[in-house]
């Protein structure tokens, strides 16, 4: 039927315009995960560079704590090389030793401060150059995705006047049911018959149905899904 044949014709242009945009779509969604991707990255950066900070500080804390301790020792030393008395020599014997022992405990938490920023910075090191190779890999990414939806839409340009010219021939009565269906079921409208079933949603056929499909007098639609059917 010429009814049909015009409405196929613009069917398979419509859907391979559809195809194109799907495509896309397809690599614009993967640019985007990818800057997801990134972003995740750089937010998991910050807690990092937030423990670094205060290790650094707490770092400088405890280092001036023991230079402050180091320099009363020295005093005390230097009292105790000229004390007199019994009892001011065992007074800066024991304020040197729980200066000393003071001092030992600084240095032991120092250490761990040191050990923990080497680990944060280690960390934030593998970070950043797994965000940099990510970097690297999103820019290559973005420069291939432009590049094909570029020939992507010089494809659709070249098929929007033929998709016009197609559209102005089909049946009104035709087009309404393609322009109606197609939101819901894609362009797949016109379906060809599967044995006794239709070719859409499958459902089977009255043989009454199959038969006026055969004589192709008439445009026929599924009662179920309500897709033009044809027999070719």
């Amino acid at each position: 039927m010429e009814i049909l044949d015009q409405l196929r014709q613009y069917q398979d242009l419509f859907a391979k315009i559809e195809l194109y945009h799907a495509e896309m779509g397809k690599r614009n969604d993967k640019v985007e995960d990818f800057e997801k991707k990134i972003s995740e990255m750089l937010t998991e950066r910050a807690p990092h560079e937030e423990r670094m900070t205060q290790g650094r500080a707490l770092a400088r804390k405890f280092e001036s704590d023991v230079a402050d301790l180091e320099s009363k020792i020295t005093k005390s030393r230097d009292q105790l090389a000229s004390a007199t008395q019994a009892s001011e020599y065992s007074g800066l014997k024991s304020q040197i030793e729980k200066h000393e022992s003071e001092k030992v405990a600084l240095e032991e938490n120092l250490l761990a401060i040191f050990s923990k920023i080497e680990e944060i910075e280690l960390g934030i090191s593998d970070l950043d150059q797994r965000l940099a190779n990510a970097k690297e890999e999103y820019l290559e990414l973005k420069s291939r995705v432009s590049k094909e939806n570029q020939e992507f839409e010089s494809e659709i340009s070249q098929l929007s006047t033929p998709l016009e010219e197609a559209r102005s021939k089909v049946d009104a009565e035709v087009l309404e049911v393609f322009d109606r269906l197609q939101p819901g079921l894609g362009s797949n409208i016109l379906v060809n018959v599967d044995g006794s079933n239709c070719g859409g949603c499958h459902v089977s056929l009255a043989p009454q149905i199959l038969e006026r499909i055969r004589q192709k007098k008439e445009v026929v639609f599924c009662n179920f899904c309500g897709r033009i059917l044809e027999c070719r």
